[in-house]
């Protein structure tokens, strides 16, 4: 009988043993795949951060092109209302001759 309650109490401890080596290796699991999600979560915010970045230097990009524009054709105008008043002014100067 002692011997009997030697080899249960053995059988219980290799038990105990294979629960606390599975466990163990669950736990590990967990936190590789918490890792990995984690680590994808920072590629994601990574890669939309950039794309925002993007976005914004386009939309940057365009409004001054825009804004070029708009000078040009300011200019432009100036320049045309400016030939128009010298070539008024020519005329006008003929006139009086």
């Amino acid at each position: 009988m002692i011997e009997a309650d030697g080899q249960r109490l053995e059988i219980l401890a290799a038990l105990e043993r294979e629960r606390t080596a599975a466990a163990t290796a669950a736990a590990a699991a967990k936190e590789q795949r918490v890792r990995a999600t984690a680590e994808v979560e920072k590629e994601r915010l990574a890669a939309n951060a950039a794309a925002d970045k993007q976005r914004f230097d386009a939309i940057l990009v365009a409004e001054r092109d825009r804004a070029a524009t708009a000078i040009a054709s300011s200019a432009a105008n100036v320049d045309c209302v400016r030939a128009a008043a010298a070539l008024e002014a020519g005329q006008r100067f003929d006139l009086e001759r």
